[in-house]
């Protein structure tokens, strides 16, 4: 990825890499998306290019799409391809055609939507402006996506990616936030027994967890929530896991 384009490389058992083609692009390249042989292209100002690499060596023009605004970061899901527009939102797009992209939705009430990452139903949301972290975003109801929570960072969140079932968020001056838990889409809207119910019941399991009454091993989840340093004091200890539910908790 660059101002020129996409480059397309081969790579070898070795450790190293062969140019197959360069494909340029009208905007500035920062991301991509790929399903099958079918490449998105987060092309800034010039919307999304789509490009079809069944031929690694030709790569050729499938379409493009004007997006909502400059896009930052995109994202491939059963046939939705999430592009983050900075200022101007998340902009859901049907892509089951590639040649024929069509909007489903845009939403609006973010700060700078810079990356996005899909979790079940829920899209992760790398909100820069504003210290506003990671939003978590409903997406079952399309075209109507609401807000189911939010994770706050001390720095900026630039970036969300997934791997392997973990989520990482790269937060700046913060570092590498690592969320590894299989009950993610549960902890991350607040809900600590897992009943599905944020309520005063997840705030008294808070409150034994710092009276010390509450066994971790009962709610393994608690741990994982502590492995990103937000107090920025080189250790991970119940500061950071203070500061991260009550960011949770609103």
């Amino acid at each position: 990825m660059s101002d020129d384009g996409v480059r397309i490389l081969e790579t070898n058992g070795s450790g190293g890499c062969t140019l197959r083609a360069n494909y340029p692009t009208p905007g500035r390249c920062v991301d991509l998306a790929i399903n099958g042989t079918i490449l998105f292209v987060a092309d800034s100002e010039s919307g999304v290019q789509i490009v079809n690499v069944s031929d690694p060596d030709a790569p050729t023009h499938v379409a493009t799409y004007a997006a909502a605004g400059s896009v930052q970061g995109v994202t491939y899901a059963d046939g939705r391809l999430m592009a983050c527009c900075g200022q101007y939102g998340l902009e859901v797009i049907d892509v089951a055609n590639p040649a024929a992209p069509a909007s489903i939705t845009v939403y609006t009430a973010l700060e700078d939507c810079r990356s996005c990452v899909v979790s079940g139903r829920y899209a992760l949301v790398a909100d820069g402006g504003g210290g506003q972290g990671v939003r978590i975003l409903d997406l079952q109801a399309l075209p109507v996506i609401t807000e189911a929570g939010s994770f706050r960072t001390i720095e900026q969140a630039y970036s969300v990616k997934e791997l392997n079932g973990d989520i990482f968020i790269a937060a700046g001056a913060a570092g590498l936030i690592r969320i590894g838990s299989p009950l993610l889409e549960t902890i991350l809207v607040g809900d600590l027994n897992l009943d599905e119910v944020v309520d005063a019941s997840d705030a008294v399991i808070l409150a034994q967890y710092f009276a010390g009454s509450l066994d971790v091993g009962q709610a393994p989840f608690l741990a994982e929530l502590a492995a990103a340093n937000t107090c920025d004091d080189l250790q991970y200890d119940a500061c950071d896991l203070a500061v991260m539910l009550s960011y949770l908790a609103g």
